[in-house]
């Protein structure tokens, strides 16, 4: 869910973000107003995955935002080859294919497709940005010899349990994290928070990439919007809350 600060609290807040970190677990509308009053900028909303993935291989999918797997997933049609994106709501996987994905899959036929697609041989990289085992786990069984999977998502403390045999040892697989908190050592120092902003920011306002935001709601609504995330998954896909309404 993306934040935008009102233009009194971005003209008092010192160059950089000011943002708050605090694990809600149900925002309430006197959290709201403390929030706004304080001009925070960003907010960090803590999801229990417990409640998409309640049991191994059994997905409750309606309370992922997927915002972020479709900006991973829109960015990565750039320079791929073929380009797969695996959904299990079919509103979004028919956005998918509009703006270019190669094949956009329900998780159930995913495997199967993308070998058929590739020739057996899987994917060169694939992003797994749902925040669950299993989806985790069907990234290391598509990908190919010496590919990398990159876990974009935050897993928090659950316990992730995976099968790596025999697709992640023997194909010598890569894992990687994605992680915003800080800049990857190999892109410092020419990478700073303020470049990655800029670029992240310019990207968003091209016209190539289809920004995945159904709704617009005033921040006083955060509470109806995080109850249509988890409601109405089909229609809902990215919702942003307006400080300046």
């Amino acid at each position: 869910m993306l934040v935008v600060p009102s233009t009194e609290a971005r003209a008092a807040t010192p160059a950089g973000f000011f943002g708050l970190n605090y694990e809600f677990k149900d925002i309430t509308n006197g959290d709201i107003l403390m929030l706004k009053k304080s001009g925070a900028t960003t907010v960090r909303w803590t999801m229990n995955w417990s409640n998409i993935e309640p049991s191994s291989g059994s997905w409750k999918w309606s309370a992922a935002d997927k915002v972020v797997g479709s900006l991973a997933a829109q960015l990565s049609r750039r320079t791929a080859g073929q380009l797969f994106v695996v959904d299990p709501i079919a509103s979004r996987r028919e956005r998918a294919l509009a703006w270019g994905a190669d094949l956009a899959l329900a998780p159930e036929e995913a495997h199967e497709a993308i070998e058929d697609a590739t020739g057996g041989r899987g994917t060169d990289i694939s992003i797994e940005a749902s925040g669950t085992a299993s989806a985790l786990q069907a990234a290391i069984n598509v990908t190919g010899q010496e590919g990398t999977i990159v876990a974009v998502s935050f897993f928090g403390s659950k316990v992730v349990p995976l099968v790596l045999a025999p697709e992640f040892h023997y194909r010598r697989q890569r894992l990687i994290s994605s992680q915003v908190s800080t800049i990857g050592s190999g892109l410092q120092p020419r990478w700073t928070f303020r470049r990655r902003d800029d670029v992240s920011f310019s990207l968003l306002a091209q016209d190539w990439l289809e920004t995945p935001v159904t709704h617009l709601l005033p921040f006083e609504q955060a509470p109806e919007a995080y109850q249509m995330l988890e409601s109405r998954p089909d229609e809902v896909m990215g919702v942003v809350l307006d400080f300046r309404a």
